[in-house]
């Protein structure tokens, strides 16, 4: 497509000139060509200016050949623009006594035209190019830090419109962890060292996050004074659950044993960020027949043990050092499903109705059901000797 409008453009004109037999010329399209060099020390272009301006003698030249018309002349600008081109090299960071080869490139079908296209390529040594400052871009950028590890994020705020900032990391971070920020003008650094006549000292930037909240990891994680308040609530709920039990049952003690302590395993999304169970040890004393006794039976006082736990979820230390939980959230085993039962009960209508507690039997039991059943997607501590 191109050949054939430069060819519409010339093709005309050409053959007139041809008819005239005013001779064969050779034009130099780098004759009038001016080299300007733009930008910073470093960072500096070279432009061209006038380089098309041997145009002019083509035009001549064809002014004079017969039965050529202006409209055909001025034709002629548009078709040998395309026809000629300039490569330069290298054309970015230049500094001041850098060279740069200017190379015409010269369509091969001009060799049909009535007269020649020539250029060799042109060899100028970089000059003018004002230095540059240097400057810190990261002076005034804002680095926080925001979320609960280990999914935190990381805000980056700045009032330098024209320089964009990004971090190689910017979620699941948790405190310790580096993050390099890399700043970047946003239209290049050739052209901001133009525009502004400095240049950055430096692109990136490492920052160590902190101040996010966690959640603990371990059982040392937790504050004494955080472990008391969980046990103080653990004791309140153990007292309320006893509330409802029958007439002839009462709770004779509730002895704290330690904790079972589960932490999500590296790379495993789990419900929960963490698990704590405060275990006990309730000793029941109970007055009731025992099973085989029938109306005449005589009533029993005996005591009763069992094991129940009062779990807290998702513990977090926040950035001052201190910890939160959600103590009314706290959780005992569910009635109808860990139940223990009594040797004693109430004689009714030819049988004994034993008594339950909701709870475990012995600690494996309920080591197995909250430990044991969780060991692929948490690891665990223990304080309860068993």
């Amino acid at each position: 497509m191109k050949k054939q409008i430069i060819s519409i453009a010339l093709a005309a004109v050409t053959v007139s000139v041809v008819l005239t037999a005013c001779g064969r010329r050779s034009f130099d399209v780098t004759k009038t060509m001016e080299v300007k060099f733009k930008g910073s020390d470093g960072y500096g272009k070279c432009e061209l200016e006038n380089e098309y301006g041997w145009i002019s003698d083509v035009q001549d030249y064809y002014s004079k050949a017969k039965s050529v018309t202006n409209e055909q002349i001025e034709q002629v600008e548009y078709a040998l623009e395309m026809v000629v081109d300039y490569d330069i090299e290298p054309n970015e960071k230049l500094s001041n006594g850098d060279t740069v080869t200017i190379t015409p490139k010269i369509d091969s079908m001009t060799e049909e035209y009535a007269f020649d296209l020539v250029g060799e390529p042109v060899t100028v040594t970089v000059e003018g190019l004002d230095k540059v400052e240097e400057f810190d871009p990261f002076d005034g950028v804002k680095v926080t830090f925001d979320g609960v590890a280990p999914n935190g994020t990381v805000t980056i705020s700045s009032e330098q419109d024209d320089i964009s900032f990004s971090a190689d990391k910017s979620a699941g971070l948790s405190n310790g962890d580096k993050v390099t920020v890399t700043a970047e003008p946003r239209s290049g650094m050739s052209d901001y060292a133009s525009e502004h006549g400095k240049v950055f000292s430096k692109t990136e930037n490492e920052y160590t996050v902190d101040g996010l909240a966690s959640y603990a990891a371990k059982l040392d994680d937790i504050p004494d004074e955080t472990k008391d308040k969980m046990k103080s609530q653990a004791n309140d709920s153990i007292l309320a659950s006893v509330a409802t039990w029958a007439e002839g049952n009462s709770l004779k003690s509730s002895e704290f044993l330690g904790y079972f302590f589960l932490a999500p395993k590296e790379g495993f999304s789990t419900s929960k960020n963490n698990i704590l169970y405060c275990v006990y040890k309730n000793t029941a004393t109970v007055t009731g027949v025992k099973e085989g006794a029938d109306s005449k039976t005589p009533v029993e006082k005996g005591e009763e043990t069992y094991y129940t736990y009062c779990r807290f979820d998702d513990i977090m230390i926040l950035p001052d050092g201190t910890c939160s939980v959600n103590l009314s959230g706290v959780q005992m085993p569910e009635r109808y499903s860990y139940s223990v039962k009594s040797k004693y009960g109430k004689y009714s209508w030819g049988s004994v109705n034993f008594y339950t507690y909701t709870g475990y039997a012995d600690l494996d039991s309920m080591f197995n059901d909250c430990v044991t059943k969780n060991i692929a997607e948490y690891t665990y501590e223990k304080t309860v000797e068993q």
